[in-house]
């Protein structure tokens, strides 16, 4: 069994992309997977327990032991003593694997395989670098965090009023909130820098009617984006996250958020990073790794 770690102070997404790989991690080596790291998942994710708990078997049914240590984990996880537990119990400490910690201990490497193929209980936790995923592992991921009926409704409402008389629409991240002082500011781009982009991608398509869903965790004056056809997000998390995964194209800060959206929603993602920085069209990619 492989039990994915990671502490809630981190983004969603930074939690999302490491499930992404305890899941990824799972299908190679035959373990079967808890995530006990998406509290939002209670409500969130169609594929979640009613404790918020996510799982995955590489059998066709759920071990016994996955749902008898469900609940166990679970309040272990919130108390933060799993962690603790791990490097205290030398049987454990073995079993615990930080991806970053060793560099054997790559992302996907065949080191970090062996290891986790050889222990029966794992802790995985960590940071993962880059690693390829192949159209079996995009789908099952996909499938495992497919939004809950209440999110896809929310969502639903809201691309369908920014989808009205436009032919393209492009899903704006503004992330302010803590990229204020994250890296002394560099992705930190106020109303106005983004509103000269948005103006410049929509003249990338003559002819075309271009509107612009804006998903931020700060309050830009609507009047910053005057002369352009914006929607903002619903404003929770999910909503957002998933509002953004429907657009066509998305741009935004380097950052997790939106490249979750753009994978789960196989969308073209360019991030802005310098403000004075303008994409071509073929500058928009897919995500084919994290």
């Amino acid at each position: 069994m492989l039990i994915v770690q990671k502490h809630l102070g981190q983004g969603l997404c930074n939690r999302l992309i490491m499930a992404a790989y305890g899941l990824y991690c799972g299908r190679r080596t035959c373990h079967d997977v808890l995530i006990p790291s998406v509290p939002e998942a209670r409500n969130g994710f169609a594929s979640a327990t009613a404790t918020g708990l996510i799982s995955y078997s590489h059998t066709t049914a759920p071990s016994w032991i996955q749902w008898s240590l469900a609940t166990p984990l679970r309040v272990l996880y919130w108390a933060r003593k799993l962690e603790s537990i791990c490097k205290r119990i030398p049987a454990l400490r073995a079993c615990r694997v930080k991806v970053e910690a060793n560099p054997f201990f790559q992302t996907g490497s065949n080191e970090l395989m062996k290891q986790l193929t050889c222990c029966p209980f794992v802790l995985l936790d960590g940071w993962v670098g880059s690693f390829e995923m192949t159209p079996e592992d995009a789908a099952l991921i996909q499938s495992i965090f497919r939004p809950s009926t209440t999110v896809l409704n929310e969502v639903g409402a809201t691309v369908t009023a920014a989808r009205k008389e436009t032919d393209i629409l492009v899903g704006v991240h503004i992330r302010w909130g803590d990229y204020k002082t994250f890296k002394d500011g560099i992705y930190f781009h106020p109303a106005e820098d983004y509103a000269l982009l948005m103006r410049h991608i929509a003249g990338l398509f003559p002819g075309k009617r271009v509107s612009f869903l804006i998903v931020t965790n700060g309050q830009p004056a609507r009047e910053a984006f005057a002369g352009l056809s914006v929607t903002f997000g619903p404003g929770s998390v999910l909503g957002d996250l998933y509002s953004l995964a429907q657009c066509d194209y998305i741009v935004g800060p380097p950052s997790t958020y939106s490249i979750w959206a753009a994978f789960y929603g196989e969308k073209r993602l360019w991030k802005f990073a310098n403000k004075h920085d303008r994409p071509r069209i073929e500058d928009f990619t897919k995500v084919a790794s994290f």
